[in-house]
Formats: structure tokens, sequence, C-alpha cells
């Protein structure tokens, strides 16, 4: 069995650029070695990860994230059982400083969703992250 979690946070400092490190395990190694893979988006004040593999390495990033110190506020926002991955790695879906893409983000740390539900919200923004990904790679 396969999930995927979505996890959102405010950027350490403004301007941020996120890569493989700010993953909440801890990088690449451990995320390899748990069998987790995914996509990141920065905008500079925000950051959205996508991460997918079994339930027990997805547990251990949920317990990491209250020690975590490279951003605030941490919120986990969505959580979903799913057929097949969707990355065979590590992507970074989006960095730069869109509105729009960083309002997708900041919804969710001032509980904001405009006229969608929370768990419409979080659908919309693991889409985003994944058509990201998709149009990088057909590029």
């Amino acid at each position: 069995m396969l999930e995927r979690i979505i996890l959102v946070s405010k950027m350490p400092t403004a301007g941020a650029r996120i890569g493989p490190a700010f993953v909440p395990c801890g990088g690449i190694g451990r995320t390899s070695a748990a069998q987790l893979t995914g996509a990141w988006i920065s905008t500079g004040a925000h950051c959205a990860e996508l991460i997918e593999g079994p339930p027990a390495g997805l547990d251990g990033v949920i317990a990491m994230l209250p020690a975590m110190r490279q951003g605030q506020h941490h919120r986990l926002v969505l959580r979903e059982t799913i057929d097949s991955r969707g990355f065979g790695g590590w992507h970074t879906a989006y960095s730069g400083e869109a509105t729009y893409v960083d309002r997708q983000i900041r919804g969710f740390l001032v509980d904001d969703f405009g006229p969608l539900s929370r768990d419409d919200a979080a659908r919309r923004l693991s889409e985003l992250i994944v058509q990201l990904v998709l149009a990088q790679t057909e590029s």
C-alpha cells in the first residue's frame, strides 16, 4: 500500500529557495532509504511538499515535523491512499514568485481556501504539483 501526503510551511527567510535538503526527512539519502519520492514548490515565502511512499515512511516524516527548524508552521494538509507513485524520484515542481502558486499554499497556513473546502483545496494543490512536474518533463 502507498500513501501521499502534502506538507505546507512558511519559509525560514524571505526569498529562500528550497532543494533536496529541505525535504522534511532530512534529505534525499533518508528519503531513498524510506522509499519516499515526491516534488516540492517554493515561492520564496512558502513551500509545499508532496511526498509519497509506504505509510511507515510517511509516519516518520510526520513524526519529525515538531523538531524541524528549516521552516515555521508546518502543516499536514493531505494524507490519502494512492494506487501507484506519481514520481520516480524527487522533483522541483516550481521555484519562483508567482502569486497564484503562493496563494494555493498560503491558504493552508491562514485557513482561507476561498470558495473551496479544505479537502478540495488540498486536492487542487496536489494536482497543481503533479501538473507542474509533468509540464517540465514534457518540455
